[in-house]
């Protein structure tokens, strides 16, 4: 049973790395503006992002009127589930060493690829 189970997990990761895709889009880029809001500027409030990821923003996040606040309608949930991903990925983006083709990472996710590198791992590490 164990050496059967081993080979699934093996399995699924070897697929999960082979097939994902580092790059934050869609839905996910919502999800990745709450990390950035929570990791970062310590707060709940998106006007930092919607400023950063305005031309990438095309559903995303807007701003309310009746608030005066940018507001979104994902669930700011997972901003915690993803920290751990998020410091890893801020210290390992001082290494020149994942620093791979950042200019094409941030026009398309607005940051460098060691954010979306270890948010792909910690995602497949959650889903094991």
């Amino acid at each position: 049973m164990t050496r059967a189970l081993l080979i699934i997990v093996v399995l699924l990761a070897a697929s999960f790395l082979t097939l994902g895709r580092p790059l934050i889009r869609s839905d996910g880029l919502a999800y990745f503006m709450w990390l950035q809001s929570v990791a970062r500027d310590h707060d709940l409030d998106l006007a930092n992002q919607a400023a950063q990821f305005g031309e990438l923003n095309s559903y995303q996040v807007f701003y309310n009127e009746a608030t005066g606040e940018y507001a979104t309608v994902f669930p700011y949930g997972s901003a915690f589930l993803y920290l751990p991903s998020y410091w890893l990925a801020s210290a390992a983006n001082r290494l020149p060493l994942l620093h791979i083709n950042d200019p094409y990472f941030v026009q398309h996710q607005g940051a460098p690829f060691a954010y979306s590198f270890f948010l792909l791992l910690w995602t497949i590490l959650c889903a094991l």
